[in-house]
């Protein structure tokens, strides 16, 4: 069975990528979640650790796959500006190293399938179209998502906002998205038309 270990920012992040893995590869891989990583510079720090051991893995027939996943921030701690501070070169991966960089959070994948979304919350489809990542530039989709809803279905406001600040995430929000939507309702096939990062993510994964 061939093990893949998924890196990300968050358990959400990991979850996500797992699904998406899951629904192209199938359920013939063991999953090794790492948790202990909570932003871009801690999981770089320990990047040739993890660059080692799939070196030796592979030297000893043992089939192992690392995904790193980030968010493409404007702000702050940017994966680009982290990569070239610690001398990474992704050109220089094997082919056992995926990195999937999210223009600009990995919400913007699952929230670029509006039909899904729209099934899910019964709130116009069209109005979905505009949480496509590819439009937004500085505005992250999420805040663009949570306006939505707060404005037009006071059921999933309830849900998926802050009570104080309708653009904030609800304490709720992650597991209504990971439990309701994504196994129910949310499609990687017509999110990647409307999305190119994921579109790039899949196509690496349907090259494994």
């Amino acid at each position: 069975m061939i093990e893949i270990f998924i890196i990300g920012e968050s358990y959400f992040d990991r979850e996500i990528i797992k699904f998406i893995v899951q629904k192209y590869k199938g359920d013939s891989f063991y999953f090794n979640l790492i948790d202990k990583h909570t932003n871009k510079s801690s999981v770089l720090k320990d990047f040739n650790k993890y660059r080692r051991f799939v070196k030796e893995s592979k030297k000893a027939n043992i089939d192992r796959y690392i995904i790193f996943s980030f968010d493409l921030d404007f702000e702050g701690d940017c994966i680009t500006s982290c990569l070239e501070k610690n001398k990474i070169f992704p050109q220089k991966f094997s082919d056992n190293f995926l990195l999937s960089i999210q223009v600009r959070e990995i919400e913007s994948w699952i929230l670029s399938d509006s039909q899904g979304l729209s099934n899910w919350t019964g709130i116009t489809e069209s109005k979905f179209r505009q949480c496509n990542s590819d439009f937004l530039i500085r505005e992250k989709p999420t805040i663009t998502f949570l306006n939505i809803i707060s404005r037009n279905s006071e059921k999933f406001r309830k849900k998926l906002c802050n009570s104080d600040n309708f653009t904030k995430k609800s304490d709720y929000y992650s597991e209504e998205l990971l439990e309701n939507f994504i196994p129910n309702y949310f499609s990687p096939e017509r999110a990647r038309r409307n999305n190119k990062s994921l579109d790039r993510f899949i196509r690496k994964l349907e090259n494994l």
